[in-house]
């Protein structure tokens, strides 16, 4: 088997992984909630996208309550707009909502890796070995950059898993959508994807070490990652923000 071969089937089978890990949408509103939620993170609906109703209920096969459920749902966590006189839009990218999710976030991350550091729980820190495993396979296979992102997402719903916090994971997901845009512009850019696999692999050292105060300044590091480029990224994309 030629290496691409070798690549894709290695792709496959970490898709394969993500989606038995991934839980399933319950309700139609779910369904389609999800999909343009994925839609927009991922920029296939740019900011300023119009959403029509009918054609979405067509899309997606749905009748006009799930979409109109699934839409207001995203209204809420500032990702569209509607406006009664000119229809429906996707959000631009808010940086005053980037910045209060990511002070959240960062609260509850860096409570979360001083815990398992206490724990010293060494089932976990090879699971997370193993994610950051396949990170590096899809970053050495021409970038698969939503492949990674999905992957960087499941290392830090992991942590919280094993703390049985799953809700507050849940709930940071909630209103991490122009976090989640804002890194979408970020990861293709040189180093960012070799930064996030450091960041994590020092997280893990913490975490290992049972040294709290290191896996808390190793987390706090990562996350600045991204809000530190926010405004190079704003003058750089002017058209995605606010």
């Amino acid at each position: 088997m030629n290496v691409s071969l070798m690549n894709q089937s290695s792709n496959y089978l970490i898709k394969s992984y993500l989606e038995s890990t991934h839980e399933k949408p319950r309700t139609a509103v779910d369904r389609v909630y999800e999909e343009i939620l994925r839609r927009i993170v991922n920029l296939e609906l740019p900011p300023g996208s119009p959403l029509v109703r009918g054609e979405l209920c067509a899309e997606y096969q749905v009748s006009q309550t799930p979409v109109r459920e699934a839409l207001l749902r995203l209204e809420q966590v500032g990702l569209i707009n509607v406006r009664p006189q000119s229809g429906t839009e996707v959000a631009y990218i808010d940086v005053a909502q980037l910045e209060q999710n990511h002070f959240l976030r960062e609260a509850l991350e860096c409570e979360v890796v001083r815990r398992l550091s206490e724990q010293q729980d060494q089932s976990l820190v090879e699971h997370l070995r193993s994610i950051i495993d396949m990170q590096e396979q899809v970053a050495s296979d021409d970038g698969d950059v939503m492949l990674f992102a999905k992957l960087d997402e499941l290392f830090h719903r992991t942590m919280y898993e094993a703390l049985g916090q799953l809700a507050l994971f849940n709930l940071v997901r909630s209103r991490s959508g122009h976090m989640d845009r804002v890194r979408r512009l970020h990861l293709p850019t040189e180093g960012k994807i070799r930064s996030v696999l450091e960041g994590h692999r020092n997280i893990i050292a913490g975490i290992e070490q049972g040294n709290p105060e290191l896996a808390i300044d190793y987390m706090r590091e990562h996350l600045a990652g991204t809000i530190e480029r926010v405004h190079s990224l704003k003058e750089e994309f002017p058209e995605y923000f606010c």
